[in-house]
């Protein structure tokens, strides 16, 4: 395992807040049997650190919609380790989870079929709609991450060559700046639609 960012000193109280929010919701997962998997920067510390990225305050976690069950929503509203406290866009485009436990966010990306090649996971900024567009994949694979394992896509290091660039992911750095797969074609929410794209 390579460890691009061994110089920077590991952050214990994050690590174990980090694997309590990964349980519990690896436990939501299993019960509603979704395939998760770790994404964004999550998968790059755990590629490339193996642990959390330096400077991170959130875990990253990936499902397709077509795997959307409304008991997951039921399953974090109130609950003692990790409870929803926001849900971002709508059913039928960018939908997303915040979770939060001890001032550490988990968000939950669902991921949509942009076209017969790329999938794409929306996020806000503002009234624009922001999409992560990524190749598609066939495979998870099983992975470690403080001593529990969690699914990841087979082939993890296209998938975070695709988010970050071909090179700039192997240094640690505070901000990674735009994502090189993050895109917005022009497209907004309307006045009707922007009301509900954040319930908290």
């Amino acid at each position: 395992m390579r460890i691009y960012g061994r110089k920077y000193k590991k952050n214990i109280w994050k690590q174990k807040i980090a694997s309590q929010i990964l349980i519990n919701v690896k436990k939501a997962f299993r019960k509603y049997k979704l395939d998760y998997w770790l994404s964004d920067g999550t998968l790059l510390g755990w590629y490339r650190d193996c642990s959390l990225i330096p400077h991170t305050m959130d875990l990253d976690i990936a499902l397709n919609i077509k795997q959307y069950d409304s008991n997951l929503v039921k399953y974090f509203l109130g609950n003692k380790i990790t409870p929803l406290i926001t849900v971002f866009g709508q059913l039928n485009d960018s939908l997303e989870l915040r979770l939060e436990y001890n001032g550490f966010l988990c968000d939950i990306f669902f991921f949509y079929d942009l076209n017969s090649t790329h999938l794409y996971a929306g996020y806000q900024l503002g009234r624009s709609k922001m999409k992560n567009v990524l190749s598609k994949f066939n495979r998870l694979c099983s992975a470690e991450l403080f001593n529990e394992r969690h699914l990841v896509p087979c082939n993890y290091l296209d998938y975070l060559k695709e988010i970050y660039g071909q090179n700039d992911w192997k240094n640690p750095r505070d901000n990674y700046g735009e994502w090189s797969s993050v895109v917005n074609r022009g497209e907004k929410w309307t006045e009707d639609e922007y009301p509900n794209v954040f319930n908290t």
